[in-house]
């Protein structure tokens, strides 16, 4: 009789925690995120360089932590960099935070001549596409989730001049 007490408290622990689990997660997945702009202080064939802003909303009822977001930079579908958050970052319950991304690469290394060529200059804003696929990790205690990031579109939407 004892060994059934045992095992029904154990069981009953173990759909606790699963519940709760469950319901933390629900909680976290409360949230959005856009590219707010990207800022260059160089463009062109050599140099491409900048910041990156992307706002995160959480509009759940919790506080939450930004463990990393970790992003692959595409010109026109063409892989040019993989960019990685510079560390965590808190977002209270109900609000928004910025994150803030430096990038700095050399296109003239992994680009096509017809790529190249659609980036000679801003002149073209609107058909240069530039697109960020990945992932943030959202954290709270011992739950991580995973927010897959997907955004391709022309330059011209989200670009402001240092």
């Amino acid at each position: 009789m004892k060994n059934k007490t045992v095992i029904f408290i154990v069981v009953l622990l173990i759909v606790a925690m699963i519940i709760y689990f469950v319901w933390q997660y629900k909680r976290l997945s409360n949230y959005s995120y856009r590219i707010d702009k990207i800022q260059f202080s160089s463009f062109g064939l050599k140099k491409i360089s900048g910041k990156l802003y992307i706002a995160f909303e959480n509009k759940s009822d919790v506080n939450i932590t930004i463990k990393s977001v970790d992003l692959n930079m595409l010109i026109n579908n063409v892989h040019i960099a993989k960019l990685e958050s510079p560390g965590k970052i808190e977002i209270a319950a109900n609000s928004y935070s910025m994150v803030v991304i430096d990038f700095a690469v050399n296109p003239s290394s992994v680009l096509s001549i017809k790529n190249i060529l659609a980036l000679n200059g801003i002149l073209n804003k609107d058909k240069v596409l530039f697109g960020f696929i990945g992932t943030a990790y959202i954290e709270k205690g011992a739950i991580t989730i995973k927010l897959p990031m997907n955004i391709n579109k022309p330059l011209s939407q989200y670009t402001t001049k240092e």
